[in-house]
């Protein structure tokens, strides 16, 4: 985990050698600005010093949410949490990292 974030435990089982005996628990994390619209993905980090900010707005590590639009020249990025739609500022978005969970929308 990068230093100044909240986020869910993470179990590894390690082996001989202190090599890991199986994948991690989680796949590679990206910044939630790096996904198009139309991709869901799952929280996984939040900034340490955003938490409780993003918590009262309805996003906290382990929700899904989904990239609803991508305002241009640096604009926010509106996500879908339920019924929910929350606009982030493009540097908060930058903080939060998530799992994707659907494929690419441009090369489905």
């Amino acid at each position: 985990m990068r230093e100044g974030h909240c986020a869910l435990p993470e179990t590894e089982s390690i082996g001989f050698h202190g090599r890991m005996a199986s994948p991690p628990a989680y796949p590679a994390a990206v910044p939630l600005h790096s996904l198009a619209a139309g991709r869901s993905a799952r929280i996984r980090e939040v900034p340490a010093g955003a938490a409780a900010a993003l918590t009262a707005e309805g996003l906290a590590p382990g929700d899904v949410l989904e990239i609803e639009t991508r305002q241009p020249f640096g604009g926010p990025i509106v996500v879908r949490v339920g019924h929910a739609r929350i606009a982030l500022a493009l540097r908060v978005a930058r903080g939060i990292l998530v799992e994707p969970l659907t494929a690419d929308p441009l090369t489905r």
